[in-house]
This record gives structure tokens, sequence and C-alpha cells, in this order.
């Protein structure tokens, strides 16, 4: 989801394909706060799929808006440190984290 530039739009045909009572579960690299527009704009950031990152509140409420209930994102705050060696800048770490994201179509 995170390399997706139309992320709200993956959510939503997630949703529809799934079956009701049906559950997403995903691993992606969220924002715990906003990502400096200068980091966005390298390419090595883009690769490491820093760039791409949306907020934790805006992951949810994105879910939310798709019409899935029972969301859930847990960052794992012990994966910044490898996200710190995904780029030459391991200030990318103090941005985002890897996240288990789950959430139930009613």
């Amino acid at each position: 989801m995170n390399l997706s530039p139309e992320k709200a739009q993956v959510f939503r045909e997630a949703f529809r394909v799934l079956k009701p009572g049906g559950r997403l579960a995903i691993a992606d690299i969220v924002a715990t706060r906003p990502v400096p527009a200068a980091l966005r704009q390298q390419l090595e950031a883009i690769g490491a799929c820093v760039a791409g990152a949306a907020l934790v509140a805006d992951v949810e409420a994105m879910l939310k808006a798709a019409g899935f209930t029972r969301v859930r994102i847990e960052a794992r705050d012990a994966t910044r440190k490898t996200i710190a060696q995904w780029t030459d800048d391991p200030k990318v770490a103090d941005f985002v984290v890897s996240a288990y994201v789950t959430a139930a179509k009613p």
C-alpha cells in the first residue's frame, strides 16, 4: 500500500473484493510523524518505502472511509533500527516504522 499514490483507492478496492466477514491483514510502513518534503523527493527514500508512508491516523481514516471496521494499526517501534539502514540518512527512522494493519469487512 505504501508505494501506491492512491492509497484510499487501494483500500476501497480491497473492501470491495472481500466477502462480508472478510479480513484485511497487511504489514506496511507507516509514518508516525510527517515525513519532510525534502525526504519525500529523494529517490532512495521512495525506493525504501519511506517517502510514500502515510500517517497512522490517515491510514486509519482511509480504512474507515472505505467501510472497514475493527481497524487496528500496530506500530512496531523496534523496526526503527532496521529502517535506519535503508537509506544513507539514518534519520528516516525518526519518521516511519513498520506496522501490522488489520481491518474487517462487516
